[in-house]
């Protein structure tokens, strides 16, 4: 029988530890993003501060307690967050725990995060609202992501702030009546140079120069004149912040008091898949109106306060509600009777909406129960209730 000498088994050992030493350098040196979160306890009512960090290479998150200076969460990989998601002021949802980003905490993380996710604000304006599924799925096929979104009204004061850089001009009291008059469809988007990309992708103030000289635009394909031109962009990280803060930090989302109304809510999935104007062309296309609209991160105490009724009934409830907590929703407020509005939307399994009625949203955009494009109101009851959760007084848990 072969005994290994001394010296063999040292030289394995020293090997061994060797390989563990090189593997644990590796992961050392792995870049991971590290950022400052918070996490709302809602048991002890405390805001708790926690360091994330992020590793892309296979997306496992680590979360370290900054006050208790001891990890809180080994190395996992974590389904619900992806690198896109790392971005100020988002909330993502970590094993069941809502974390509020905070602060990118190193230049790596900085630079890189930053550089994917520059925002900038973007408006349709009111002529352009009936075709706004169509604009929506044109920017989502360049790219672009939906961070905040709302239908609002801005009031004569608040354009004639809006565009006060051209305040003195021939065509600025024109301009201030024009998107004072109706609805707009406010947005902050983000991708990679988010500001120079929008405006490369609205083309020429004109739509006519657009349509010559840049086809496949904005202004080209929906724009009219140098006025009714579609859209807006801003043109500089400045007015980027200053607009952002002034439509999103002063103005709710347009609401419009109505006893027939139903609620379309529109599932993360939809979003994630870049089939959000798609879904809502496909609603405007059949004469559905859309008087309200907004973007939404539910929280787990509004998604079991507003689903509770469904417990019981969602065979499938607790995958429901994970899966309304791993993005953003989009709520729309259709003007229509609830029954008829539900009957396009389809059984409540797209495999079953798409034998009985192929041409259904649920057929088109969903997948399976819990993948199934959207919640809708199912009772004539429950309409204006569900409507106004979300849009009355600026909507949600205030």
């Amino acid at each position: 029988m072969f005994y290994p000498s001394r010296t063999s088994v040292f030289a394995f050992v020293v090997l061994i530890a060797g390989l563990y030493v090189a593997q644990r350098k590796i992961i050392m040196e792995e870049d991971k993003f590290t950022i400052s979160v918070e996490w709302y306890d809602e048991i002890s009512s405390l805001v708790r501060p926690f360091i994330l960090f992020y590793y892309p290479s296979d997306r496992t998150v680590e979360m370290y307690d900054s006050k208790q200076k001891k990890t809180f969460l080994k190395r996992s990989f974590c389904e619900t967050v992806t690198e896109t998601d790392l971005y100020i002021g988002n909330k993502i949802t970590v094993f069941g725990r809502e974390l509020k980003l905070i602060e990118y905490l190193d230049s790596l993380t900085k630079n890189e995060l930053m550089k994917k996710s520059e925002r900038t604000y973007a408006m349709l304006k009111p002529e352009v609202i009936e075709q706004m599924g169509n604009i929506l799925s044109f920017m989502e096929g360049k790219g672009f992501r939906f961070n905040k979104m709302m239908l609002t009204k801005i009031g004569a004061n608040r354009a004639a702030e809006f565009y006060k850089e051209h305040q003195g001009r021939a065509f600025y009291e024109k301009l201030v009546n024009y998107i004072s008059s109706g609805p707009v469809l406010a947005m902050e988007l983000l991708a990679p140079s988010a500001i120079r990309y929008w405006r490369v992708t609205l083309g020429p103030t004109d739509p006519v120069v657009a349509r010559s000289d840049a086809p496949n635009t904005v202004r080209a394909l929906f724009g009219k004149d140098t006025t009714y031109n579609a859209a807006h962009g801003s043109d500089s990280p400045e007015a980027a912040s200053r607009e952002l803060n002034l439509i999103f930090n002063n103005l709710n989302s347009h609401y419009e008091p109505s006893y027939v109304k139903t609620l379309c809510l529109v599932k993360p999935h939809i979003l994630q898949e870049g089939k959000l104007g798609g879904l809502i062309a496909a609603i405007q296309q059949n004469n559905y109106r859309i008087s309200s609209l907004k973007l939404h991160k539910m929280s787990s105490t509004e998604a079991e306060h507003f689903f509770t009724a469904y417990k019981g009934v969602w065979d499938d409830y607790p995958a429901q509600i994970k899966h309304f907590l791993s993005g953003s929703v989009v709520a729309l407020a259709i003007d229509s009777d609830v029954n008829t509005f539900r009957e396009f939307v389809g059984s409540f399994d797209p495999n079953t909406a798409r034998k009985l009625l192929p041409n259904s949203l649920r057929a088109r955009f969903g997948h399976d129960t819990t993948h199934n494009a959207i919640h809708c109101t199912d009772l004539p009851d429950d309409g204006v209730r569900e409507v106004e959760f979300f849009f009355k007084d600026g909507g949600g848990f205030q």
